[in-house]
Order: structure tokens, then C-alpha cells, then sequence
């Protein structure tokens, strides 16, 4: 699922993931990320931090809640990248926070790791 504001980034990011062969989903906040995670289940979140209506930090602590949300691996990415964030992440146990612009290629690697740890 990825979670991230309408525009270029974002198309480039599902265009590369779907070329590495996965699946891709995308809504544009996080109350639509609780939604579409309510009907149907997903194997990854990868959310831009700062979304609207409800922030990734907010999303990914109300997930916690969940056992089965809670589970699902979480990346973070933002240009507002900083100590604070970092440690907050960290501690909602976040598996990777990306500085943006992305390195596709470390996002990819990074999700085909979590794939084949998944499977």
C-alpha cells in the first residue's frame, strides 16, 4: 500500500515497484489507508509522513493496535526527515525511514528483502 499526496513522485515510485513485479495500491491520506487496509489486506505500507487527515506516525500507531495491522512492515519516507521524527519512527517500530528523494533502487531492494522474509 502505498501511501503518499497525488503527483509525479508518487507515479514514479508505483511505476518502479510495479515494474519489479509487485502488486501496488495508492491512496492519498491516511484515513484512506485505514480504509483500504479494512478491506483489503496488504503485505507492506510504504507512507510518505507527512499525509493529510491522518499522519503515517498517527496510522502507524493506531496499526499497532490491530494485531494483524500491527504486523504489517511500515517504511516511512519524507524531505522533512529529522532527529525527532527518526526516534518516533523508531519506536512505532518502523522498519526503514527514506529521506526523499528516494533511491528506487534501495526501495526495491528493501521490499524485495521484506518479500522474501514474508514468504
Amino acid at each position: 500500500l502505498l501511501v503518499d499526496n497525488p503527483g509525479f513522485s508518487r507515479d514514479i515510485i508505483r511505476q518502479t515497484l510495479e515494474r519489479s513485479s509487485f502488486r501496488v495500491l495508492t491512496v492519498a491520506n491516511g484515513l484512506e489507508a485505514k480504509k483500504q487496509l479494512l478491506s483489503e489486506p496488504v503485505d507492506l505500507i510504504l507512507c510518505e509522513l507527512l499525509i493529510p487527515k491522518i499522519s503515517a506516525l498517527t496510522l502507524r500507531k493506531q496499526l499497532l493496535a490491530t494485531p494483524s495491522a500491527g504486523k504489517i512492515p511500515f517504511i516511512l519516507m519524507s524531505v522533512n526527515k529529522q532527529e525527532q521524527s527518526v526516534k518516533r519512527a523508531h519506536s512505532l517500530g518502523i522498519v526503514h525511514f527514506f529521506s526523499r528523494p528516494v533511491a528506487l533502487y534501495e526501495l526495491v531492494g528493501l521490499i524485495e528483502i521484506l518479500a522474501k522474509k514474508g514468504a
